[in-house]
């Protein structure tokens, strides 16, 4: 075949000529990361659903409780500088070891937490799973792109995602089946200790699973978009100050870092406060609350798996991502309707379709913003993404709690609302410049047929 016939081939057709290979290991170590991922974002919610029990039992503010979740968007800022350095630097197998390492620490501690005196021990376990999750929240594009084939990115960056909201909706689901509000503060100590024996057990299971199993890349690249990336891996050499120069002076990347920070601040404050939102139009709704949880959660997931395929299919970044922010304008718009009516069944249906697309938004915002930062580290890129989200979520969070002390839940949603109005009008000025996909319609570079054709 003539080198002219070579550089018009598309990316798909370079992989069916180039040893491009992909492994059935990919899929264990997906699992991995996302169980790991389950289980540090099950901690992340575990207090603030039972807030009313947790307080009653430790004897604290609500506010107190509120920071049980608000850590985790405090000490990322922090620390996902260092975090995206060592992910850079280590790879994936040893920044997975570390997060699961520190997650099953963090919940081994909370076992000794289980007494009315001790709530300073279990936000020690807490802060210590949180300064964890700065390993997990970039990796899902890195994992995806270095292990997965140039058709299945989006889909495995979803997958990876998926444990994170599964961890949340486990979160919502399982402490109020769990922890009930008993007058006797020795029961609900009880029953504390019981959801950190199991929480203990099972992430020390996923910590060894990932020392014996996980693997930092495989032998060849699965993709042309991956080697190029190989041979791009000097680019990066300049310094991290370079790299995020480059990346802020991306106006594309930079309205979708603006967008997801409004996504993620309204679905943090909304899923961290969603126990006192609801207790306000249902009282003694603990278990109401946390089966909203679950259904957001679950719909998320689902919106998550579906908008990656879809995104996979049609590369139609721009599109999907303004489609999903502007249902979820929809779906805050009806779910806040809902509960003026309190009408249980209204809830269900409405929170299920702002779960869907406002959780939905997250893994295909990842890989949308991995496309237009093309050929930048994906783990870089989406740490940067993060990071301003994770400030937006504590402000929100405190925000949204404020406002619905104050002036009251309609308010606050209304507010929610706007935000997300805000967020669709952005995407509609982003300009799609999706450098991943034009690899495969470029030429093949002179270092690709180092692998070798077959």
């Amino acid at each position: 075949m003539s080198s002219s016939t070579i550089n018009q081939l598309t990316g798909s057709e370079q992989e069916s000529i180039f040893e491009f290979k992909v492994y059935r290991k990919r899929w264990l170590l997906l699992f991995i990361f996302s169980c790991y991922s389950l289980l540090n974002s099950f901690q992340w919610i575990q207090y603030s659903i039972i807030e009313n029990i947790v307080s009653k039992y430790y004897n604290v503010e609500s506010m107190a409780i509120d920071w049980t979740s608000m850590i985790f968007m405090v000490v990322f800022v922090p620390l996902i500088f260092p975090a995206m350095n060592f992910l850079d630097k280590k790879g994936l197998r040893w920044s997975i070891i570390l997060g699961t390492c520190g997650t099953a620490a963090g919940a081994c501690i909370k076992i000794a937490s289980v007494h009315p005196d001790l709530f300073w021990v279990t936000f020690v376990g807490q802060t210590l799973v949180a300064m964890s999750q700065v390993f997990m929240l970039s990796v899902p594009p890195t994992l995806a792109a270095i292990w997965f084939g140039a058709k299945e990115v989006s889909t495995a960056c979803s997958i990876a995602v998926f444990g994170n909201m599964f961890g949340i909706a486990m979160g919502f689901l399982v402490p109020p089946l769990l922890v009930k509000n008993h007058d006797n503060t020795d029961d609900i100590g009880s029953e504390l200790s019981i959801m950190f024996y199991y929480t203990a057990g099972f992430s020390t299971a996923v910590f060894l699973a990932a020392v014996f199993f996980f693997q930092d890349r495989p032998p060849t690249p699965p993709s042309a978009q991956q080697a190029q990336q190989k041979e791009n891996a000097s680019r990066n050499a300049d310094g991290f100050v370079n790299l995020v120069k480059r990346l802020f002076g991306n106006r594309s990347f930079v309205l979708v870092l603006l967008a997801f920070s409004i996504n993620q601040g309204v679905t943090n404050s909304v899923s961290t406060l969603l126990n006192q939102l609801l207790l306000t139009y249902f009282e003694g709704g603990e278990e109401f609350a946390g089966i909203v949880g679950l259904v957001s959660i679950t719909s998320g997931m689902v919106g998550g798996v579906l908008l990656g395929v879809l995104q996979d299919r049609s590369h139609r970044f721009k599109q999907i991502t303004l489609a999903a922010f502007t249902m979820s304008l929809v779906g805050m718009s009806t779910f806040t309707l809902a509960l003026e009516l309190k009408s249980s069944v209204a809830i269900y249906i409405t929170v299920a379709i702002l779960g869907c697309f406002l959780g939905g938004y997250m893994p295909i915002a990842y890989d949308f913003a991995a496309e237009l930062t093309y050929p930048e580290p994906e783990g870089m890129t989406a740490g940067i993404l993060i990071l301003p989200a994770q400030i937006s979520g504590a402000l929100f969070t405190l925000g949204y709690g404020e406002m619905l002390r104050s002036v009251g839940p309609l308010w606050a949603n209304v507010t929610l609302c706007c935000t997300l109005l805000v967020g669709s009008v952005i995407h509609v000025v982003i300009r799609p410049d999706l450098r991943r996909q034009a690899v495969c319609r470029a030429s093949v570079q002179d270092s690709i047929p180092s692998y070798n054709a077959t």
